[in-house]
């Protein structure tokens, strides 16, 4: 009986260690950038709130970066570990095709995310624009930094982009596989959704909106999953949505979580 209960909640332990591992290494690169740049900024020879204020406003501009560090070191650390236990499972494309050789129905999901994400990327596009609230790249022109605005523009658009498809591979692909061995598809889409809210607050200061926002993107992420059985239409929603809404348009949901 005892081994039983064991055996029942193996995939919901296996889910929360992995949240965990997650959460660490998060706070493990976001520790590691803000000492570098405290490093680079002492030599400045900066002092006081002056200090502070410097290498949190440099340290901002590099936080996504960092956080997309951290998920990639702990995807590709899983992924080889499943490969070396014979227990891997296809995450983006079956058996030894090719990154871009996606079957037919993958590429009809993955547009279908993308059709999905630009067509609700463009209703609040029209409306914040209509409202005078958008500054188009209006966030990579001016830098009181003086950091190099194009290049961090693209800096920041290469890790939205690696920290959409590493966090794909961890909440979906593991996580919530895992917690659909034992939980009704909505409970495990609902713990797997919280579970990624609580990080963005751990990693980030929100509004009580972001965590509305973080909730129902995560939830419609969650869903298309359970649909289609793989991450494309989630992957292409959440790419096409955030990176027209945070990259082109400056329209930062969430601080800089996104």
């Amino acid at each position: 009986m005892r081994r039983s209960i064991k055996s029942r909640f193996l995939p919901i332990r296996g889910a929360i260690f992995l949240f965990i591992a997650y959460v660490l290494i998060s706070q493990l690169s976001h520790t590691l950038l803000f000492t570098i740049i405290a490093y680079l900024v002492s030599l400045s020879s900066k002092t006081g709130t002056d200090f502070s204020n410097t290498v949190n406003e440099i340290s901002s501009q590099y936080i996504l970066f960092a956080t997309a560090l951290g998920a990639s070191l702990l995807s590709v650390t899983i992924w080889q570990a499943d490969r070396a236990l014979y227990r891997h499972i296809p995450f983006w494309v079956d058996g030894q095709k090719k990154p871009w050789h996606l079957d037919r129905v993958r590429k009809e999901e993955l547009w279908r995310g993308m059709s999905n994400g630009i067509l609700a990327s463009l209703l609040f596009l029209i409306f914040f624009t209509a409202a005078g609230q958008i500054s188009y790249l209006g966030i990579y022109i001016t830098s009181t930094m003086g950091t190099p605005i194009f290049p961090l523009f693209f800096l920041d658009l290469f890790s939205l982009a690696t920290l959409l498809i590493c966090e794909e591979y961890l909440f979906r692909h593991k996580i919530l596989r895992a917690l659909l061995l034992r939980l009704k598809p909505s409970h495990a889409i609902f713990i797997t959704s919280i579970l990624h809210v609580i990080l963005r607050h751990i990693q980030f200061q929100l509004e009580f909106f972001d965590y509305v926002n973080l909730l129902i993107l995560n939830m419609v992420v969650g869903y298309f999953f359970v649909k289609s059985g793989n991450i494309q239409r989630g992957l292409g929603f959440l790419g096409a949505l955030l990176i027209s809404l945070h990259h082109l348009a400056g329209l930062l949901l969430w601080g800089r979580s996104e």
